[in-house]
């Protein structure tokens, strides 16, 4: 049986200078790979729910390369040091909201997205920063309703183990602010 491990997603402040929205280069749900079109597919049901739920709009995501791109970088980054989940800083990905997952052996895009949406159930619609943050914090990102475009990516470790990472634009999780309501 394999060990999964979610990295809450990480928040600062709206006005932190991180939360510009990053440069975006989108590509339709055509031109992604199977597990990456699954990955999406899992981020934007939870997001239709999300909408159903609580009648706040919420785009569906767009696939976007150049997230994917920074998502893998960031994964392979943590393969190679194999010391643990550990979110990148506001300075190393500006604009953009960071996921991440960690399990020890095989694992799938979607399986870090589909953790990442089954904290559902530990969200109530609190502001970010109230109640067990490190419980729901994968949640409210891929749902955040300002948030429109994502890429997921993934890097294997010389023992099997897979880091999944993924990065949202706009970024999300802001203090004081509800995933439901967006504000």
């Amino acid at each position: 049986m394999a060990i999964q491990q979610p990295l809450p997603a990480g928040y600062e402040h709206p006005e932190h200078p991180s939360h510009e929205q990053a440069q975006l280069h989108p590509h339709s749900a055509s031109n992604v790979s199977p597990g990456q079109g699954e990955a999406l597919k899992i981020h934007n049901q939870a997001r239709e729910a999300a909408t159903k739920q609580t009648s706040v709009h919420r785009p569906e995501l767009i696939w976007d390369s150049h997230l994917a791109a920074a998502a893998e970088e960031w994964a392979h980054y943590l393969a190679s040091r194999d010391a643990g989940l550990q979110h990148s800083t506001g300075a190393e990905r500006p604009g953009q909201g960071e996921n991440l997952y960690w399990t020890s052996a095989g694992g799938t895009l979607a399986d870090g997205s589909q953790c990442w949406v089954n904290e559902r159930k530990m969200y109530h619609g609190e502001k970010i920063g109230q109640g067990n943050f490190e419980s729901y914090g994968h949640y409210t990102q891929v749902i955040w309703p300002s948030t429109t475009h994502v890429g997921v990516a993934m890097a294997k470790t010389r023992n099997g183990a897979n880091f999944i990472v993924g990065r949202y634009s706009g970024p999300g999780n802001y203090t004081g602010v509800s995933a439901y309501t967006g504000h």
